[in-house]
């Protein structure tokens, strides 16, 4: 049967089951389903280019257009997941899993005869999460890594307690906020060094976490971090970005924490303030990166908003994830420049506890993916199916989109007219 349509069908099973297994590892105890919707928006020149027969302006505008009509719904608790692609609000293609003892089961309306089951040891080794290990990660426990983690950083933070001195009393302004007391931090640049990069390999040298770290390779190794240690140690201090930080406070309760990492002209500027149930962090790094973090506890919403410049080009995102009990809504915009005005990408995202359905209908003929794999008249019938119902699917988005069917019709061959013959000399 063709490897590409079993391959896609086994990564759409793989990133449900991967969906059910995050769900399932959150901690919560609720199912989730979120609809997820994109636009394009701005100067589409920087996409033209010549697709089919008709020139890239038509092919940008059918494209936005599609994709400003397409909503992706995936739903997941621990045991059961479901997507399903929508066009202007109408169910047009959905696949969902189960979890069963050994493996997954899924059915679809691109097979809607079978019920296709897949063993944990066939999903792994059809889709390798890039070397990563599945086992290493479906055996990741984020409460213990958060344990670890805190266990790990918790020595950092008395250090650091430990290394405040003597408040000060005056008028500072800092980040536009007038505050009265002045903590200053004596703390060098190595030794801030030496205790994140001390805390970091302990951290990939728990067990907790060691399986899935060995997946990474030596980059991302205690060994690594280890070596990195020994080279700072070895650097005298008046060769590292002189550091300065403090802590702020006023009357109202307000605090802020600035560190300063400064060499040669340039530097780091970090400033982390809270003023009642709200945090706002900013990040100035070199110039090239800026970002602003807002955290309103009360109303339970965030927002952000971060630029970067890299090989001359700036690029931004920004948006904001209100959520208000079992609802949250998350809104993005994604720019970069392109012709008069910057491109941007819109995503709008609307997240419930609304629990997935498992839809098999009775009936269906039971087919294993192994057995797929192994006898070709199966494999050939189930191909043809897959192949009749994207024929089917396709149809319907030709119905919604007519321009965009235009594009993908092939060239007209162009028939050249032969050269007329001269009459003969009278």
């Amino acid at each position: 049967m063709s490897t590409n349509f079993l391959s896609g069908i086994l990564a759409l099973i793989f990133a449900l089951t991967s969906f059910c297994g995050g769900v399932a590892g959150s901690g919560t105890d609720h199912p989730v389903t979120t609809e997820i919707g994109v636009a394009l928006d701005g100067d589409l020149s920087a996409l033209t280019g010549s697709i089919g027969s008709v020139q890239s302006p038509d092919a940008v505008g059918a494209v936005t257009k599609l994709l400003s009509a397409l909503t992706i719904r995936l739903s997941a608790d621990a045991s059961v997941g479901q997507m399903q692609v929508k066009l202007n609000g109408s169910p047009v293609a959905s696949l969902s899993v189960q979890k069963l003892e050994d493996g997954w089961a899924a059915v679809s309306d691109l097979f809607p005869s079978t019920k296709l089951t897949v063993k944990n040891e066939s999903l792994a080794a059809a889709i390798p999460a890039e070397g990563i290990s599945l086992s290493a990660l479906s055996s990741l426990n984020p409460e213990a890594l958060a344990g670890v983690v805190a266990a790990h950083v918790t020595p950092v933070l008395e250090t650091l307690k430990a290394k405040l001195g003597e408040p000060e009393t005056g008028s500072f302004t800092v980040g536009g906020v007038e505050y009265t007391q002045k903590i200053p931090v004596s703390l060098t640049t190595k030794e801030a060094l030496d205790l994140v990069l001390t805390a970091v390999k302990d951290i990939l040298s728990d067990e907790t976490v060691s399986g899935l770290v060995s997946q990474f390779g030596q980059d991302l190794s205690p060994e690594s971090v280890e070596n990195a240690l020994e080279e700072l140690r070895s650097k005298d201090e008046s060769e590292l970005p002189v550091l300065s930080a403090a802590t702020y406070k006023n009357e109202a309760g307000d605090t802020a924490t600035e560190i300063l990492l400064e060499k040669d002209g340039e530097g780091i500027n970090f400033l982390a303030t809270v003023s009642g149930n709200k945090a706002t962090v900013t990040l100035d790094a070199l110039g090239q990166l800026n970002a602003v973090v807002v955290i309103d506890g009360e109303n339970s919403q965030y927002q952000w908003d971060i630029s970067a410049v890299s090989g001359g080009t700036a690029m931004g995102i920004n948006g904001s994830l209100k959520v208000q009990g079992e609802v949250s809504d998350l809104e993005a915009v994604l720019s970069m420049p392109a012709g008069e005005t910057p491109l941007q990408l819109k995503i709008k995202a609307h997240s419930t506890w609304e629990a997935p359905a498992f839809e098999a209908s009775e009936g269906l003929k039971e087919l294993a993916l192994e057995d797929l794999q192994k006898d070709e008249e199966a494999g050939a019938a189930f191909n043809t199916e897959i192949t009749q119902s994207l024929m089917t699917l396709l149809m319907k988005v030709s119905q919604e989109f007519p321009e965009l069917m235009t594009l993908m019709a092939p060239p007209s061959p162009q028939v050249e007219e032969a050269p007329a013959e001269e009459a003969p000399a009278a």
